[in-house]
């Protein structure tokens, strides 16, 4: 019960940038920034609906699955959608990412790694397994987060 609280809570920790930035994200105006932030979005309302069906024990057991696997194709395409050094002044994404490219796309490369070993945990319906796999993607983001993206306020 301890791991599946810790999890939950990093997910929304994860996602609680997506949340509080949400009305400064729908400012933006530049196509290749708000691109990004929809796949990050998605990214954030798969894991978000797998932790309330286990947190609130909602009966879609079935779409966990579902959810998984959009986050593991989402997840394979937050690098290249990082690719061109676009700005936009509602956007968090801190200049980083573009100084050293590199190390972000390795981090990217690490959450498409987390999302895949997801998509599998789902697959056998284990719920240690998912919340295991839940933890590790949710390590990831907040590695990424905390190197590449502005610190909320």
């Amino acid at each position: 019960m301890r791991k599946v609280t810790f999890v939950l809570m990093l997910v929304a920790f994860v996602l609680s940038g997506s949340v509080v930035l949400a009305s400064d994200h729908d400012k933006i105006k530049e196509p290749n920034v708000s691109y990004r932030v929809k796949v990050m979005r998605a990214i954030g309302a798969n894991m978000g609906a797998i932790g309330d069906i286990f947190k609130h024990g909602l009966p879609f057991n079935d779409a966990v699955a579902v959810h998984a696997s959009n986050i593991e194709s989402s997840a394979k395409l937050v690098a290249s959608a990082f690719e061109k050094n676009a700005t936009d002044k509602a956007s968090t994404a801190l200049p980083k990412i573009w100084k050293d490219f590199a190390k972000f796309k390795a981090g990217s490369e690490d959450m498409v790694k987390a999302a895949s070993e997801l998509a599998a945990a789902a697959g056998s319906g284990n719920k240690g397994q998912i919340m295991g796999a839940m933890k590790n993607l949710g390590d990831t983001c907040k590695e990424c987060h905390k190197a590449f993206r502005e610190k909320r306020k």
